[in-house]
């Protein structure tokens, strides 16, 4: 037992040599952080594949723009599909030695060639209350001092710290007449200023000014506490209190410019305008919902700065909108906004349709010129809707007998009337019983449709009264269209779009409904029509309820119409009862 244990642990160690033996090398290179400033620190990272030990990479080409303060390696093995992989991650510390674009060279990894990277460094930005040798101070920094109202500024916030502190609270920056966000979580690395060692926390906030004019920063206060040397119980103290104070840059905020138009003012750095949901074939059917998605995005803009996603008018087909969807991402200093909203269009007749070009002017504050973002003109051609299924023709068989001219010989009435031979009687009367059989038979079938029939007419009478004491269910393709862009259109703000969207939805079922009111009166259920005189109340009355009877409306009719079982066809729900009943 011991031997084969032993054996199958040979095998084992053999396939994993040979599956790191076949590994597929490769060196990637990648740094934490590619815009620093001058004294911080970032870390080089290189991943080899294939490579359990003995990596000794080429670091001679760093020394020109960077300071190499050590390196570690780790080893990491992953068993993939019966194959063993290693992989080794050399994680190099870097301090550049100038401000500027510097680029990490290419660097020889055991025969395979890293690819180069940039990393922009930049000067270190002024003091205010603190300086180098002090346990702590702020440091703030703007990415530009004069822009236009309503665009983004990125404003950075370094914390440095000896070692030695203790604990600390840091105010956020307030900008009087701006927005002020914070973007992400904050960054901890280590720096140097004059020749010490500080332990940093970087944080970013977008900031966008309300108005134009010269707006200054409120300076960002920090105090806490650092270990007291000097006491000899300082490790149970509370230790020494310090504090620091940043300056307070001012920016300077211009009015909109007069090139940018008279629409939505959209200072971005890039902005785009797409429109998704168009069917492919370029065809869709007369009453088939087209659901196509027109999309807004922008980087240095939140979703709130963007304006509402709206179609330009169609000819020959009902739009109804959506509600938008409307999401804000960021990254380390931008904003990133994304304005979405879906709209039903269900095509009227046939031809074509067209769908207007769709502009958004936007200022691009990179350039600073204007630019538009655009969606070229797009047509859909609309076809009748497929015939329905004819019902197959049965055709009539008719049973025609064979008619026998019977010879009539002049004379008496014996001639009209012959004796009949004894053996013609008797083949008579074999006709007449097999007649007598037929006719038996065909009774007894006549008995058995008469008693389908009775059957078919029960279950009809049934499944009819079944169907009246319900809702009407969508029939036809086109009822079933209407039903969902009213519900599409009742999740949306605009109530007379939802009235309109319900009364259509209405008359593909009962074409004799002519507004809301007559909606109402055919119907039976309390609560629908407790909705729609909600409805109507609300389209007169702005009481700020308009989000809620959208959701009642469509809970209310998601089941389809509760209509009144005694409706006749040709009632429309206004005319008189009879001047005399019948009784």
């Amino acid at each position: 037992m011991k031997a084969s244990v032993r054996i199958l642990g040979l095998v084992i160690g053999m396939f994993v040599l040979s599956g790191l033996a076949h590994a597929s090398a490769g060196v990637q290179a990648s740094v934490d952080r590619d815009h620093v400033q001058l004294g911080d620190t970032l870390t080089l990272t290189l991943d080899v594949s294939g490579a359990s030990s003995g990596v000794s990479p080429d670091l001679a080409p760093l020394q020109k723009d960077f300071s190499v303060l050590g390196r570690s390696t780790s080893v990491s093995q992953s068993w993939v599909n019966g194959r063993v992989s290693a992989t080794s991650s050399i994680s190099i510390s870097l301090r550049p030695l100038h401000a500027g674009t510097l680029t990490i060279p290419a660097l020889d990894v055991d025969g395979q060639t890293t690819r180069p990277l940039t990393v922009q460094v930049s000067d270190a930005p002024v003091r205010g209350q603190g300086k180098v040798g002090y346990p702590a101070f702020i440091e703030v920094s703007m990415n530009a001092h004069k822009v236009y109202v309503g665009q983004q500024v990125a404003l950075d916030v370094r914390l440095l710290y000896t070692p030695a502190l203790m604990d600390g609270n840091m105010s956020t920056p307030q900008v009087d007449g701006a927005k002020v966000s914070a973007l992400g979580r904050a960054v901890r690395f280590q720096t140097r200023r004059g020749g010490m060692t500080y332990n940093v926390i970087e944080r970013h906030f977008a900031v966008i000014a309300q108005h134009a004019g010269m707006l200054q920063m409120d300076p960002v206060q920090f105090s806490g506490h650092v270990m007291d040397g000097t006491d000899p119980g300082s490790l149970f103290s509370n230790g020494k209190m310090v504090t620091a104070r940043s300056d307070a840059p001012r920016l300077k905020v211009l009015p909109r410019p007069a090139a940018s138009g008279k629409g939505a003012w959209l200072p971005a750095r890039h902005l785009e305008l797409s429109i998704s949901g168009l069917p492919a074939s370029g065809q869709v059917q007369v009453g088939e919902p087209v659901t196509v998605t027109l999309h807004e995005g922008a980087t240095g803009l939140s979703a709130a700065a963007l304006p509402m996603p709206t179609l330009p008018g169609i000819a020959g087909a009902d739009v109804y909108p959506d509600q938008p969807q409307d999401v804000t991402h960021h990254n380390d200093h931008w904003l990133t906004g994304s304005r979405s909203r879906s709209f039903a269009i269900v095509p009227k007749r046939t031809g074509t349709l067209h769908i207007p070009a769709i502009t958004l002017p936007w200022w691009n504050v990179v350039s600073n010129q204007p630019e538009t973002a655009s969606i070229p003109a797009q047509n859909i051609t609309v076809v009748a809707a497929g015939p329905a299924s004819p019902a197959s023709a049965v055709p009539a068989t008719e049973s025609t007998a064979p008619k026998h001219a019977v010879p009539v010989a002049s004379g008496s009435p014996a001639d009209v009337n012959p004796k009949p031979h004894p053996a013609t009687s008797a083949r008579r009367m074999d006709t007449k019983s097999g007649r007598w059989r037929w006719l038996a038979l065909a009774s007894m079938g006549l008995w058995v449709v008469a008693a389908i029939a009775l059957l078919a007419w029960w279950f009809m009478r049934r499944r009819r009264f079944r169907r009246d004491a319900t809702p009407a269910s969508d029939s036809t393709p086109g009822t079933r269209a209407l039903r969902h862009a009213f519900l599409v259109t009742a999740r949306g703000h605009d109530l007379h779009a939802t009235a309109q969207a319900l009364l259509h939805w209405a008359q593909s079922e009962r074409g004799a409904i002519r507004n809301l009111g007559v909606l109402a009166r055919q119907l039976d259920d309390a609560e629908q029509v407790s909705a729609i005189q909600e409805l109507q109340r609300c389209m007169f009355a702005a009481d700020g309820k308009a989000e809620r009877i959208g959701e009642r409306l469509e809970k209310s009719f998601s089941g389809g119409f509760g209509w009144i079982r005694e409706h006749r066809d040709g009632d429309d729900g206004t005319s008189l009862p009879p001047l005399y009943p019948s009784r």
